[in-house]
Formats: C-alpha cells, sequence, structure tokens
C-alpha cells in the first residue's frame, strides 16, 4: 500500500537478487499535479501544484528528499546547483533549495513555458498561440543577452550542447530544429530538418549524453549536427532515459533497453505505467505520476533480459496456414502463420517437418536471402530481424529497424534490399550483412513486390499500377538511377516474377515483358497468380488454382489441379516443380520430377489428371482438373459417382442430380443429402429447421464445387474455413437442402492487401441476391432471407469495384441456418436470448442465458423450464404453459396457447392497405392521396398543413429562389441561389442587368462579356464600367511592368486566415532551374520565364500533371483580362474520368487592382490577379514588388523564414525587389471563393477543367 512521506522505508534494489522496489509518495491535497521535471546532478527534481511544491529524489541514495513548498501554483523550473528557477506563467522567480526562500526576477510578455541553463545563461521560452518568445538572461545578474521572436509555435523545447531543439507546432508538415547559440549565449541561425515531414513526429524529445543524436518519443533519432536521419527504436513510447549512453524506454509498463547500434538488448516488466525516466549508473528509476501521488520503481540493467520465444509448434499436429511462403531452392520451404505466430518448415529431402521456430510478433514480410542464408522478417513497427537457416534452433535475431512499416525484402547481390513508407512518397535502402545501411534514397512509390534480376543489375518494382526499376550495383550495394516505366495497368501491381536468366518479367495478366525495355514480347492466354520456370519449362498457377504448363511459343500444353491438392503457390526446388495447397484443410507438399510417371500411363505427372490411376485418355468429363477415372463425382453435380450408380443414374450426367427419380417432389441431389431413398416416394426429405457449419471436420457434406476452393486453417479464430478464390463473382462452391423458413446468416473475411477490396457473392438458385464487402482488417457478419422450399446456396468472390488490383479471394465461416425470432440476425438456436432482440450477445454471469432476458444477469443460476415442456423459460414463449412446438401464428413472439390476442396484420376500412401502413386506416381510400405531405391522407384530413408559397408560383418559400418573385422554372444562370427574375446581376459577372441592357454589346445572360474589352482600349468592360468609365470609348491605360512583383524566394511561407494557415516549402532546383512549392501531400513547380511566373508542374502522390500556365505575365493594363492557353500532360494513375496524354486548357488572368502589402512593418506595393476559367471564377492572388505571392483566397502571408538563415533566429522577410516601382495604391481587396489552399486550388482547379471538357 502507498507509504506515507513521513515514515517512508528506503528500499534499495540489489543485482544480486534483481528485486524492483517501489516508493510511493503520498501527496497531502489529494488533487496534486505534476507540471514539470528535471534530472540535475543526480537528483530528480519534480514540479507539482496544488499543492504547490517541488518534490526531490536523490538517485544516487535511491531516496527521497525533503519538499520545497512554493507559495503559488508553478508553471514550468529548471534547476542550477542550489537554485531553482520557478516561472509562475508570466512571473520569474528564483527559490533556494536549501531554505525556500523565494526572490522576484521579472515579469514576461507572455506564459513562461520551458526554462533551461546551459553555461551560465538562462534560457526562457514564453508561448501564446501562435505568438511569443525566447530570451537569454545572463546570470546571476539576469541582464537580458538576446530575445527572438520565434517564427512559429513549438513543441518540446530541449537543450544540447550550444543548441537547443525543439519541434514545429501548428505547421504541417512540422519539421525537427535546432536552434543554435553563440559563444555569448546570443541566439544564432536555425537548423531544420531536411526531411520536412518525412518521417513520424513525436511530442518529446531527449539529447544522448554524448551529444550525438536527439530522439523523439515517435521513435526516431536524428544526428545533432545536421538533423539528418541516425535510425529508429521501432514505434512510439511515453518516457526515456540512458544507461551508459544507450536508450532505455517505456512503452506502457514495459522497459526496452536498446544497444549503441538501436538493437534490442533486453526488456523489463514494470508494474505501472511510467510517466518519467531518469538513471543513476546500472539502474534505471520509473516515476508514474497520479493525482495524488508519485510512486518510483527502481530496475538494473542486469536484470534485462530479450523475451524468450514460445514453444516450437509441432507441423505434423497443426492445422497451420501460410501467410508467406520462402525456400532456400534446394531443399527446405518456410511457412510462416502469423497467427500462430510460427515458422513451420518443411524438407523436400527428408519429406518431413523440420523443428519449427517460434515468434514473438506477427511479421508484414518474410524473405530468404540465399546469400546470407538467412530468413528475413519485417515488421510494421519497422523492426527486420532474421533467423540464422544454418542453425537446427534458430533464434530470431535483431538485424536492424526502419522508421516505418517494412514494405519489401529482397536480395540484391551479397546485401539485403528493402523499403519503408518514410521520406518523400518512400524510401530504399541496401544493408550489408552485418546491419550497416550501404544507401537509401526516398522519392520511391511504395510497391506490392520487389524483384532484382542480378544479371541486369536492376530491382524491378511497381510505381502504382506501373512496372518501374531502380538500377543498384550489385558490388557495393549503392541504389543508383530509376529507368524506364511500363504501364500495364492493375496487373502489374498484383504479380510480378522473373525468370532464372533475369531477361524476362511476366505479370498477373499473363504478359511476357523484357526486362531490359520492359516491352510486351509475348503474352499467355489467360491471367495468372503465380509463376516459376523449372528446367527451362515454364509452369503458372491460373486465378482458379490450376496448374497450367506452357511451351516455348507459349502455348498451353496441359491444366491440371493435381487430384485433390488445392494449390496456392508453386515454386521451384532443386530443379523440381514444389505445389504448396490444401488438402483436406492441411497444408501439403508435393514435390513433382517433371518427367516422372507415378502410374505408367506414358503421362507424366506434371501434366497427369489422375497421377495414381492409369488413364490414358486423360477423360474429364467435369472439367475440374481431376480425370473421371480417379474423380468421386465425375460430373460434379453433387452425387457421388457410387449413388449414381446404385441408384440407377448416369455418372457421368450432370443434369439428374436435379431430375426427380421417385416424383415425389424433391430432386434426386436433396434426396441423397438428407439420406432419404431416392427411389421411394413415401421417403421424402425432412425440411432443415437449424443448419451450423464451421468447417473444423473437413469438406463439409452437400458442399459441391464448381470451381477453386479449399479448406484453410486461417478461419475466424483460428480455425478451418472455406476459401473462395477471386473468380469476377461467379459461384464456384454450393450446397443444396430442403428449408424451413429462416434466415442464413455467416463471416466471411477478405483476403486483399494493397489497395485491393473483395466482395462476396451469394446466390439463390442460381441468382445473385446480396454482394457483401469484405474486410481484410476484421469478419463481416451478413444474413439473407430463405422461404421454406428447395434451395441450392452457392458463393463467388471478386474484387469490389473500389479495388485498384486483381482479385484475391475471401474466407467464408460459420454458416448458420434456422429461425429468428426477434429478428437480431442470430439465428434461435445461437441465440442466448431468442425472443429478445440482442445482437451484442452480452452475458454477464456466462450461464448461456443473455442479460436482456436473464432475471439475475450477474448470478449464473440454472435456467428454469417451469411448464416442463422440454424448452427453458428465457427461450419459451408461454413458459407457464406446455407447448413443444413454439407455435406462434401471429409472430409476436407469445405462443399460440397462451395468446389472448391475434395480432395479424389488419385492413380495417377493406381499402387495399393494413392498418399499420394505410394514412386514413377507418376510412376507405386506394389512392392514399395526402396534399399536404402530413402523413393523413386527404380523405380523413381536417387541415391543410401545405408550405406557404407567397408568390403563388407552385413553389414552396422554402424552395424558392425568389419568394415574392413568381417564377416556376427557378432559373439560376449563375447559381448564386438567386432566381434570375429577382437577381439584378443574373448572370453574375460583376454587371449589374440594367448597365449591361444599356449596352447591345454586353448580355444579362453571358458572363463571359464583362472581361472582354469592346473599345479595345487595354481594360475590360467590367473594370472601365467600375471606374465610371464608358466600355464603348477607348481611353488611355497605360502597360504596368509586374516582372518585379513575379519574385520566388527559397524559404518557408506562412500563410494566415480566420479559420488557419498554411505553410508552404519553397525550394530551388538546379536541375530544371525552377522551384518546388510544397504544401503537404501537394506540389507544384514554378519558373520565372520570358512570359512571367509561370506553372510547370502540380501533383500529389495519385497523380500528377505538367503545365505551361501564365501566374504572372511580364506586364499587363490595370483592368485588362488576357487569355491564357496552354497545354497539360497529364498522368491520371488511378483516375479513369480522361485517356487522353494531353489536354488543351484555357484560362483567363484579370489585373483586378494596384495596392498595398505590409509585412514586419514594412509596405509594398501590390497588385491582385484574379483567374478564371469556362466554369467561371477560381481564385485569387496577391503579389508584392519583391515578395512574390503574398496572399490567395483570402489567406495573408505572416511571416518567411528563408533557408539559408546562419546569422540570425528572426524571421527574415524578403528584401524589396531593386527594381521599383513607381505606383502605389490602397491596399487591395481579395475576393472570397475558390480553394481554401491555394496550391489544391491550382491543382484542382486543373482538374476541374479536364472534366469539365471531357463531359463535354
Amino acid at each position: 500500500m502507498p507509504l506515507s512521506i513521513s515514515r517512508l522505508p528506503i528500499l534499495r534494489a540489489t543485482v544480486a537478487a534483481l528485486l524492483t522496489p517501489i516508493f510511493s509518495i503520498t501527496c497531502l491535497n489529494a488533487q496534486a499535479a505534476i507540471v514539470d521535471q528535471a534530472v540535475v546532478d543526480n537528483v530528480a527534481y519534480l514540479l507539482f501544484s496544488a499543492p504547490n511544491k517541488i518534490e526531490r529524489f536523490d538517485l544516487a541514495t535511491a531516496q527521497p528528499l525533503t519538499a520545497v513548498a512554493l507559495t503559488k501554483e508553478p508553471s514550468a523550473m529548471i534547476v542550477d546547483g542550489s537554485t531553482a528557477y520557478v516561472a509562475y506563467q508570466r512571473e520569474l522567480r528564483t527559490v533556494d533549495l536549501a531554505t525556500g526562500e523565494s526572490t522576484f526576477v521579472r515579469n514576461f510578455s507572455y506564459a513562461i513555458s520551458d526554462l533551461h541553463v546551459i553555461e551560465g545563461v538562462l534560457y526562457v521560452r514564453t508561448t501564446s498561440g501562435y505568438d511569443g518568445e525566447y530570451v537569454a538572461l545572463s546570470l546571476p545578474d539576469f541582464t537580458v543577452i538576446d530575445q527572438i521572436a520565434p517564427s512559429y509555435a513549438s513543441g518540446s523545447f530541449t537543450p544540447g550542447d550550444k543548441a537547443f531543439f525543439y519541434r514545429d507546432s501548428g505547421l504541417s508538415p512540422s519539421d525537427i530544429n535546432k536552434q543554435t547559440l553563440l559563444e555569448d549565449g546570443s541566439f544564432g541561425g536555425v537548423l531544420e530538418s531536411p526531411y520536412h515531414g518525412d518521417y513520424p513526429a513525436g511530442s518529446k524529445i531527449w539529447v544522448s549524453p554524448d551529444q550525438n543524436r536527439v530522439f523523439e518519443n515517435a521513435g526516431i533519432a536524428y544526428f545533432t549536427e545536421d538533423l539528418t536521419y541516425a535510425g529508429s527504436l521501432g514505434g512510439s513510447f511515453e518516457a526515456m532515459t540512458f544507461v551508459n549512453g544507450n536508450p532505455v524506454v517505456a512503452r506502457a509498463t514495459q522497459l526496452q533497453l536498446y544497444s549503441s547500434y538501436l538493437l534490442d538488448a533486453g526488456e523489463q516488466s514494470l508494474s505501472r505505467i511510467p510517466n518519467f525516466l531518469a538513471s543513476y549508473e546500472q539502474t534505471v528509476f520509473a516515476f508514474a505520476f497520479s493525482d495524488s501521488s508519485y510512486e518510483v520503481e527502481s530496475v538494473d540493467v542486469s536484470s534485462f533480459e530479450l523475451p524468450a520465444p514460445g514453444t516450437p509448434l509441432d507441423g505434423d499436429s497443426v492445422a497451420y496456414g501460410a501467410d508467406f511462403l520462402s525456400t532456400d531452392g534446394n531443399d527446405v520451404i518456410y511457412s510462416t502463420d502469423a497467427s500462430l505466430l510460427t515458422i513451420f518448415r518443411w524438407s523436400t529431402v527428408e519429406g518431413k517437418h523440420l523443428v519449427s521456430w517460434p515468434l514473438s510478433n506477427p511479421p508484414s514480410k518474410v524473405w530468404y536471402s540465399n546469400s546470407h542464408q538467412r530468413l528475413y522478417l519485417g515488421y510494421s513497427n519497422g523492426k527486420i530481424t532474421y533467423f540464422d537457416t544454418t542453425v537446427e534452433n534458430a533464434v530470431e535475431t535483431h538485424f536492424t529497424t526502419l522508421s516505418s512499416p517494412v514494405l519489401g525484402l529482397t536480395d540484391v547481390g551479397d546485401y539485403l534490399f528493402t523499403a519503408d513508407n518514410s521520406g518523400a512518397r518512400g524510401s530504399f535502402f541496401t544493408f550489408d550483412a552485418a546491419g550497416t545501411l550501404v544507401s537509401s534514397v526516398d522519392w520511391k512509390s511504395q510497391s506490392g513486390y520487389y524483384i532484382w534480376s542480378q544479371a541486369l543489375g536492376r530491382l524491378f518494382h511497381s510505381d502504382f499500377s506501373d512496372i518501374g526499376w531502380t538500377e543498384i550495383d550489385a558490388q557495393t550495394g549503392v541504389i543508383q538511377d530509376d529507368g524506364l516505366t511500363f504501364r500495364g495497368g492493375d496487373s502489374n501491381s498484383a504479380v510480378l516474377r522473373i525468370d532464372p536468366t533475369g531477361e524476362l518479367l511476366i505479370n498477373a495478366a499473363g504478359d511476357i515483358i523484357s526486362a531490359n525495355t520492359l516491352a510486351v514480347v509475348n503474352s499467355l492466354s489467360n491471367s495468372i497468380a503465380d509463376a516459376i520456370w523449372v528446367g527451362g519449362q515454364l509452369l503458372t498457377l491460373n486465378a482458379t488454382g490450376s496448374l497450367q504448363v506452357w511451351s516455348d511459343e507459349y502455348e498451353l500444353l496441359n491444366q491440371t489441379q493435381l487430384g485433390g491438392l488445392s494449390i496456392i503457390a508453386i515454386k521451384a526446388v532443386a530443379g523440381q516443380l514444389l505445389a504448396i495447397g490444401y488438402e483436406n484443410g492441411r497444408l501439403s507438399y508435393q514435390l513433382i520430377a517433371l518427367d516422372a510417371d507415378t502410374d505408367d500411363d506414358s503421362i507424366t505427372d506434371l501434366i497427369d489428371n489422375c497421377r495414381n490411376s492409369a488413364n490414358t485418355d486423360q477423360q474429364d468429363t467435369d472439367a475440374d482438373g481431376a480425370g473421371d477415372a480417379c474423380d468421386e463425382d465425375a460430373d460434379n453435380d453433387g452425387l457421388s459417382n457410387a449413388i449414381e450408380i446404385a441408384a440407377g443414374l448416369d455418372p457421368l450426367l450432370a443434369s439428374d442430380a436435379q431430375g426427380d427419380l421417385d416424383n415425389d417432389g424433391y430432386s434426386n441431389l436433396a434426396e441423397a443429402l438428407s439420406g432419404s431413398d431416392l427411389n421411394n416416394p413415401q421417403d421424402t426429405p425432412a425440411a432443415i429447421t437449424e443448419y451450423l457449419e464451421n468447417f473444423n471436420d473437413g469438406w463439409p457434406a452437400g458442399f459441391f464445387r464448381q470451381g477453386a476452393s479449399y479448406l484453410t486453417p486461417n478461419g475466424k479464430d483460428q480455425s478451418q474455413g472455406l476459401l473462395i478464390p477471386s473468380t469476377d463473382g461467379q459461384q464456384v462452391v454450393a450446397f443444396s437442402g430442403v428449408f424451413t423458413d429462416g434466415i442464413l446468416t455467416g463471416e466471411v473475411f477478405s483476403l486483399a492487401t494493397f489497395f485491393n477490396d473483395e466482395d462476396l457473392s451469394i446466390y439463390v438458385d442460381g441468382e445473385e441476391v446480396r454482394t457483401i464487402s469484405a474486410d481484410s482488417d476484421g469478419w463481416t457478419r451478413f444474413r439473407i432471407n430463405l422461404e421454406a422450399g428447395e434451395h441450392t446456396i452457392g458463393f463467388g468472390a471478386q474484387k469490389s469495384r473500389f479495388s485498384n488490383g486483381l482479385g484475391y479471394g475471401v474466407i467464408l465461416d460459420n454458416l448458420a441456418f434456422g429461425r429468428d425470432s426477434d429478428d437480431d440476425d442470430i439465428i434461435d438456436a445461437q441465440d442466448n436470448c431468442p425472443l429478445q432482440y440482442n445482437f451484442w450477445q452480452d452475458d454477464s454471469d456466462g450461464d448461456g442465458q443473455g442479460d436482456e432476458c436473464d432475471p439475475s444477469p450477474n448470478n449464473a443460476a440454472p435456467a428454469e423450464d417451469s411448464d416442463d415442456d422440454g424448452v427453458l423459460d428465457y427461450r419459451d414463449n408461454c413458459p407457464q404453459m406446455a407447448n413443444s412446438d413454439q407455435a406462434d401464428v401471429d409472430n409476436d413472439s407469445i405462443g399460440d396457447v397462451c395468446d389472448a390476442t391475434d395480432n395479424r396484420p389488419v385492413d380495417s376500412d377493406k381499402d387495399g392497405y393494413l392498418d399499420s401502413f394505410d394514412n386514413c386506416p377507418q376510412v376507405s381510400n386506394p389512392s392514399q392521396d395526402d396534399i399536404d405531405w402530413d402523413g393523413i391522407g386527404d380523405a380523413c384530413d381536417v387541415t391543410d398543413n401545405r408550405p406557404i408559397d407567397s408568390d403563388i408560383d407552385d413553389v414552396y418559400d422554402m424552395y424558392d429562389n425568389c419568394v415574392n418573385t413568381p417564377n416556376f422554372d427557378q432559373e439560376d444562370t449563375d447559381g448564386d441561389s438567386q432566381g434570375d427574375a429577382c437577381d439584378n446581376d443574373i448572370d453574375g459577372d460583376g454587371i449589374d442587368n440594367d448597365t449591361e441592357n444599356s449596352f447591345a454589346f454586353l448580355n444579362a445572360y453571358d458572363a463571359s462579356d464583362a472581361l472582354k474589352d469592346e473599345d479595345n482600349d487595354g481594360a475590360s468592360n467590367l473594370y472601365e464600367i467600375n471606374q465610371g468609365n464608358s466600355p464603348s470609348e477607348a481611353n488611355t491605360y497605360e502597360a504596368f511592368n509586374l516582372s518585379p512583383y513575379a519574385v520566388v524566394k527559397e524559404g518557408k511561407y506562412v500563410f494566415s486566415r480566420e479559420d488557419g494557415r498554411i505553410v508552404i516549402d519553397q525550394i530551388f532546383m538546379p536541375d530544371t532551374d525552377t522551384y518546388l512549392r510544397t504544401a503537404g501531400a501537394y506540389a507544384t513547380e514554378v519558373a520565372i520565364t520570358e512570359q512571367g511566373l509561370e506553372l510547370v508542374a502540380s501533383g500529389e502522390d495519385f497523380m500528377s500533371a505538367h503545365y505551361n500556365d501564365v501566374l504572372l505575365p511580364q506586364s499587363m493594363t490595370e483592368g485588362q483580362a488576357i487569355e491564357s492557353l496552354s497545354q497539360r500532360d497529364y498522368n491520371p494513375q488511378y483516375d479513369d474520368f480522361t485517356n487522353g496524354p494531353v489536354i488543351n486548357r484555357t484560362r483567363t488572368l484579370y489585373f483586378t487592382s494596384r495596392g498595398e502589402f505590409e509585412l514586419n512593418g514594412q509596405k509594398y506595393p501590390s497588385v491582385t490577379i484574379e483567374t478564371y476559367n469556362e466554369g467561371g471564377f477560381l481564385g485569387d492572388e496577391t503579389y508584392a514588388e519583391g515578395l512574390g505571392l503574398v496572399g490567395f483566397n483570402g489567406y495573408v502571408l505572416t511571416r518567411f523564414i528563408p533557408f539559408n538563415a546562419t546569422e540570425s533566429g528572426v524571421d527574415q522577410p524578403p528584401q524589396k525587389n531593386e527594381q521599383a516601382s513607381d505606383d502605389s495604391g490602397q491596399e487591395s481587396s481579395t475576393k472570397s471563393g475558390g480553394s481554401a489552399d491555394w496550391l489544391l486550388f491550382l491543382f484542382l482547379s486543373s482538374l476541374a477543367c479536364i472534366r469539365f471538357k471531357y463531359k463535354r
């Protein structure tokens, strides 16, 4: 129990006993809250409020020290020697730790959020929303050394050697930054991470004792010198400290120790979740804070151990699956079952299971490395581990950790290649066998595969739905240039294989592709799910699970399903074919020599449809891949050959299953499945009232295949399920029977990966009745209704219409049929409250009776059967009157024997509408007219509740766009929700109707005439009218030089308006002589050309386009409107609304006004340009002389931070262009509308232009 601080015993950990002592410090006030903490000179200082005090804990002696009381509520603290510097919101005071005496220092403009002492200088950070300042005070006299206003709010503020580190707060993307400090303690320049949001962002920062690395609680490390990536700890954590320079982090109640290489070095459990860690020599102290106390656990690092793997499972006794299949190519196949946390090993040479290898966590990628003789595993937290395959009882060993989930693993010469989604779009890495990073690059798309060609030195991968390649030097492991791209559509994202020569690729569509040129050189006659080459022979697996053999000219020689094996993958092992699949629900491995002939029928096993039964004719009536000689149901009609022969039916005629030999009204199939005599009309099938199938007892009776399907151990809750491959939804498996009225329920799981979705198609008697969207993140429950009678229920799978790849399939499990009395989608036989709706099935006392119908839901008393009719009371619709048949004619859940009321539907007025649906139940009205739509029919409604129509135009006021002006047609030319009949500017072009009607060349219904120039004087009609001039009489307007406004600079632009901020990074690209502007996922490239400021390209992760659009011309006349004609090369990637690579576009630029813009107290001349396309107004931009873009769509430039700031941390406003304008004017206004994000505006407006043109 917690101990009072006055009698706290000292519990010192001893290494020998490996004890974990717990200190409990109880505060006198139960409302205590931790405010700040620090470790100085081996003492942990804990700042509390309510009560206001500084608790102290001596790490060297593991004892609490006397607390120091404070006079008011503190907000921050730092300790230097015997003095504590304590902040009380805006006030700073010193506190003598020996006497408790407090002395006033000074006040600040904003609340103090951080305090740190570095080499005799006290650094104070104050914040208020987006505002604040950093102040450096000399100690001990507190004179101000330096003071700066930060560019933007920052999060955690952590000191280092001659610097402090922080992360942007309130910006996207946010960066980790280094504020350098000069020798005199003043502020130097700010160094920004080069990644701009490429890695996960944290909220807390720690600096390693050697000052070499800075860590964030997102798990990412950076080098302090240049803030480049320095490694990953494999996920976020709550707290951190260092022991002997090695990181120790807390994740929930687990402490984890890492080596200096950031590899796992051990872990230790705590009794509670810590909030703060500290260390002394070999001991880690874990502080846990609560409202009323803090507790300390100490752990010696010698007690840290790596987690021990579980007990190996026996592959012969466990039905396991294969989430990943790998082989060494000579003997062993490695089958990784993620749900069982086991790697099962099968020796093809010995024909048996080897000792399996247990796992601690499910991997996301697995790869066998021939060059390293290791089985590598990648995890979703970025960790990569391996098993040494030369060791029988190998143990999983930490190799390295990436910053985000591992997306791929493969060999590249003697190096391991891997990829993750860090950096811009994604990154590639190579490592040597020692785990040393050799090379890395970003701007790489995430891929579903990575295939290496040693012969060509190329790594092939998908680039969205395309095939691309990257050169890698196999001798050095250095990643080099990208190569060509093959645009082959969805088929490339699912399967890609390479032949042993490294010269040919094959994709899921069956295209044979040159690895040199990425040109299609040939094609198979169908799509595929897998492919290998054995002895130069191409073998494939098609979408229905059939093995296919191809000639050198790619002619299909044979197609088989290898008897009872449902193949899921094929591998080349020691020059032979290894077929892997399921047989009777168990994973099976069949090694086949290409020239073997087991049954001596002169047909090799590879193409023999009955490998163990001689059949030279290879007859296969049902074309299921199993020859008639070895097929128990040769016509695949659901009736075995034996049953058909015994009944006098033809085992090779599928249609006779639906016949009726004894004319009793039931099909031969239904009778055979129920066990009744096919030739006895008196022996008829009993109707199925309840049916349960979980597929755990092998292939179920009554199920027959019409395509590929097989049992898999990957059913729900690690049981067996029925796997249905994706075949465009066609029915591939079905079962038949005679049913009563009821519902059929089941659960389905999608096998889709990457960006793919799967649907389950359900058929009743050959007609599709429902499509269920399956989820790969969990099981989806479904239900269909069945009417009484004989039915065949079938299932198929297909990729959904939202899928971006080929189909994968689904797993079906837990089929159930029966009555559902309470309509909660759970059949009565499985429902713990069959008469009371409760789909959640809560059962607090675990007695099998749901809480909703359990008179004692927290008392597991046995259920009663009061009337002794064999039906327990909670299931009985007449619990006090015996009625074992449970008859209920009106379906009101009250049995007929005790139901005083017949609640079957009534039609009191005999008008053909039941009372429950009749809007006049007592007055006959077959028309059901209801003029005022109030739910009461006109025949019995005494009140007319129709809405008001003030202008009597048959449009109610609530819907009328001209309430007081009749306009039945509701025409609204400009789409402003004000009808033309009452709109004084019908076309919304800024010129009122009366003015337009007074000029013959203007049209009140044509918005385009406003920006035309009738008198050819250089100013638009709209501008001249607004200036009070006649648009038909030429005036003199001089051209205005806009080049001083077309300025582009490297740096961070911060734009603000009332509803938020947008941050744009602008970087010069020397290779293209352009500037890259980025904001989150969106990017544009601009350049200054002879035409002016020009948009070159825009895009984001899933689409891109190249332009030659002028944003700001070299010169314009004020009021001028000019058309900008351009072409765009568009790469749609995932969009399908266009097939054309080049699209023409027309945009109109309108020079609306000149004004003045102010930044940091300096004023600049400005111009505003509005942009229009055929669809109307797009947006506006304001440019200032010497600054460039300073506003768009209500956003205004509030800060500019150059990337080359080295002398000072103060924001650097861009210097005014030397070529100044002579003109000045009033501040320009901006039009509200358009996109909220300028980059997004450019991007989406161009996209809208495409859609508009293609609609026409």
